[in-house]
């Protein structure tokens, strides 16, 4: 075989001693190699990937309808249209309105449809055009058969669902019985995350993740079955258990107008020869009160005399229970989240026995310690390990495209040298009078600095000079904390003394600084802008005190306290560090807002117009009615609160 087919064969790895038999890669090659097959094939001459053969069984390499599909479809204007289609998509969706939604809202069926009637009637534009690129990319690249296919991308499969259910719905007669599938349109957003190189790290470590967080969740399936049988046989109806009060000689019918009744029953309190029923009131005031009629070693509340222990209903609503399994995983999914799991503990304390503690400590340890944070330090591993990847791919192609440029360069000079156009000696006396030209514009600033410059310079270059101006900003920062609500006139007269003095101070630094330094060299330090921004707004307050009109720049005097990070070198290290953080954040930002705004549009379409009457016969404030307060109730949801 040739050079280039023995070369060829050690790339794909193959041993050299045995060419018919490729070599075996090791685990860490194996764990790391996750490249796509798109990826792992060479593209298709004239093309920037690999395409089959044939797609649909029909449409070859050299179909013209295929291959104006296949430019098409890796033209960058194509996809600027289509995140461009979903951009709008997106922000039409946002004119959602659930209170004008049939059968939604608190008061009565709406009399317009409002923003809704948008949505609908572009409904059929949006379709048209996701139809048409999902019948480019499958004529491109083939619909399931080859590895490259359509819908061997997990992305192209949310494509094709959303389409599929979009064209479905839109059938006449048929898009009645599908329209509850049309929420699925609130995910075309996600599809951004694909058309983003930087967001490549982040989906690969969602992938990658996968498998390792399968494994977590089995473990938390294992963990939900222990607990909630375990509860459902301990604490099944405690949490029903109420006291209630024994009214003598009536019955629930003569309680029926009392406003401050919860729940009624009617009882026999004594087992005489009468019989006698009589009613047991429940009373608002005791509805949260938990109470049991067993006696243990540590035992639960007792109801005082003149009330009985009785059944009622289960506590929010009646879903926070251990009544049934499902049930049971509802209250502990509830309290591995830590959201009000003490009144939980403290209720079936009440109702069964005080032992009832060591349950929920093992609850919350195991499962709102161990298990969450075992997810995340999951996603954490992976997430290094597909970093380091992408930095190592990044390395090994930086590095390659110096060597190619690198290459380059010689065989230029190698042809010169030929044809006798350069010679080393004369490049390099070329770049030594380079070097040798250049004009040191420093040394002749400093040599035409005299008068008023010097001075400046010779003030500035003063050892206290610094730690002076250091003291003031301390002075200034304790001045502006001595200030309170109420405070007489003259001791608010003599601050503004103060800050008019210390106002005048910044002001002459600026102005030595300036003189010493020159504009130039004074705007090249980054600090000098930033104190020359807080004297100018210093000035303007100062020209603007008598009117009032532009009092707020006052706050801006506490941004004289940052000056001192000039002098703080630890702390400059320290924002450096979260500025870097920050930019890091970026992709990740991204997606938690993509995240946080696909689930609000997803919680206006299925619970918006919902809530009414849930908090004491009104709408609540965390809802999804409108867009603005979806987002801060998906939000709130999200910091756990």
């Amino acid at each position: 075989p040739s050079a280039a087919a023995m070369e060829a064969r050690d790339a794909k790895g193959y041993d050299p001693d045995n060419p018919d038999v490729p070599t075996a890669k090791t685990d860490d090659e194996l764990a790391h190699s996750h490249k796509t097959p798109e990826e792992e094939r060479e593209p298709t001459p004239g093309f920037k990937r690999f395409y089959a053969d044939r797609s649909l069984g029909y449409f070859e390499l050299d179909n013209p309808v295929r291959v104006f599909c296949m430019r098409l479809s890796e033209m960058p204007v194509f996809d600027n249209f289509i995140l461009l289609a979903i951009l709008a998509n997106a922000i039409i969706l946002c004119q959602m309105e659930p209170l004008k939604m049939e059968g939604r809202g608190c008061d009565g069926e709406p009399t317009d449809a409002g923003g809704n009637a948008v949505i609908e009637d572009t409904e059929i534009l949006f379709t048209v055009i996701f139809t048409l690129e999902c019948i480019v990319k499958v004529v491109a690249m083939g619909f399931l058969l080859d590895d490259t296919s359509y819908l061997k991308d997990g992305w192209n499969v949310m494509d094709f669902t959303v389409v599929v259910v979009s064209l479905l719905s839109n059938i006449p007669g048929l898009g009645s019985n599908v329209s509850a599938l049309r929420v699925i349109r609130v995910l075309r957003p996600l599809r951004t995350l694909s058309m983003f190189p930087g967001m490549r790290v982040l989906i690969g470590t969602m992938i990658r993740s996968v498998p390792m967080i399968a494994n977590v969740m089995l473990l938390t399936v294992f963990f939900f079955i222990i607990f909630g049988i375990f509860g459902l046989l301990v604490f099944m109806g405690a949490l029903r258990n109420r006291c209630f009060t024994v009214v003598s000689d009536t019955t629930c019918d003569d309680h029926a107008l009392n406003e401050n009744m919860v729940f009624c029953r009617e009882v026999m309190p004594d087992f005489g020869a009468d019989f006698n029923v009589t009613a047991a009131v429940l009373l608002a005031d005791d509805d949260e009160q938990t109470c049991t009629n067993t006696t243990t070693h540590w035992p639960g509340y007792t109801c005082p005399d003149g009330m009985m222990c009785l059944k009622a209903n289960n506590p929010n609503y009646g879903i926070t229970s251990f009544d049934n399994i499902e049930y049971s995983w509802l209250t502990i999914f509830q309290c591995i989240t830590l959201e009000g799991w003490t009144p939980i503990m403290y209720m079936t304390m009440d109702a069964v026995t005080g032992w009832s503690v060591i349950y929920f400590v093992l609850l919350v340890f195991t499962g709102g310690f161990f298990l969450l944070n075992l997810a995340l330090a999951v996603i954490t591993e992976v997430y290094d390990e597909e970093n380091t990847d992408a930095k190592e791919q990044e390395a090994t192609e930086e590095i390659e495209k110096e060597a190619a440029q690198e290459k380059k360069e010689q065989e230029a000079r190698a042809k010169r040298h030929e044809l006798g156009l350069m010679t080393d000696d004369e490049n390099s006396d070329d770049e030594g009078g380079g070097a040798n030209a250049k004009i040191d514009f420093a040394a002749l600033e400093g040599a035409s600095g005299v008068g008023l410059k010097k001075i400046c310079k010779s003030i500035i270059d003063q050892p206290l000079f610094g730690p002076f101006f250091t003291s003031l900003i301390v002075v200034n920062t304790l001045i502006l904390s001595m200030e309170y609500s109420g405070m007489p006139a003259d001791y608010a007269k003599a601050l503004e003394i103060c800050n008019l003095v210390l106002t005048i101070a910044f002001i002459l630094e600026l102005a030595l600084k300036l003189g010493g330094l020159g504009f130039n060299e004074y705007a090249a330090d980054r600090f000098n802008l930033f104190d020359a921004a807080v004297v100018l707004i210093s000035i303007i307050e100062l020209a603007a005190a008598g009117s009032g009109s532009l009092s707020a720049l006052r706050a801006f005097r506490i941004l004289r306290v940052l000056k001192l990070i000039r002098s703080w070198t630890s702390l400059q290290n320290f924002l450096y560090t979260v500025y870097l953080t920050v930019l890091d954040l970026g992709n990740f930002s991204f997606i938690v807002f993509l995240a946080i705004f696909i689930f609000a549009l997803l919680g206006m379409q299925l619970f918006g117009g919902k809530m009414c009457g849930l908090d004491d016969g009104e709408v609540p404030r965390h809802n999804f009615d409108t867009l603005l307060w979806a987002l801060v109730t998906v939000f709130q949801v999200l910091t756990g609160e």
